[in-house]
């Protein structure tokens, strides 16, 4: 999960064995807390490479990374109510549906959408004529 602190937009993906995919953006900082995966020398090797700043949180005070920590249970609110009557193995896409639904809301502190920020040619109006009931039953024609 990352969460751009000017847009307030997130990105979010699941893990797959500590590997991941870059999306092209160039990140310049890594708040982390005191995770075990984020202080290896490999790891570590990596973000020096790359120019990336690591900046562990305090210990035991999830206050010091709100925004990512009000993001995260909000996030996770959200797939546990799309998921209240389908089964666990949609929890990625329920992840991924809550994602784009908290981007296209307004949020309170930037007085706008966070995918108008990030991305000022996309118009929220159009993306709000996308949302759909999550498990909505859908078909393909061909």
């Amino acid at each position: 999960m990352s969460v751009e602190s000017f847009s307030r937009f997130a990105i979010t993906a699941r893990i797959r064995g500590k590997s991941y995919e870059q999306s092209g953006a160039k990140v310049q900082q890594l708040h982390t807390d005191h995770g075990s995966e984020y202080h290896s020398k490999e790891f570590l090797r990596w973000l020096k490479e790359q120019g990336v700043a690591l900046r562990p949180t305090v210990a035991y005070h999830s206050e010091t990374n709100a925004v990512a920590e009000r993001f995260n249970r909000t996030i996770i609110t959200m797939i546990r109510a799309n998921l209240s009557r389908l089964p666990k193995v949609m929890w990625e896409l329920a992840l991924e549906y809550s994602t784009f639904i908290k981007n296209c809301i307004p949020h309170s502190a930037i007085q706008a959408a966070p995918i108008e920020r990030a991305i000022p040619s996309i118009s929220v109006t159009k993306q709000c004529k996308l949302f759909r009931p999550f498990g909505e039953q859908a078909y393909i024609h061909t």
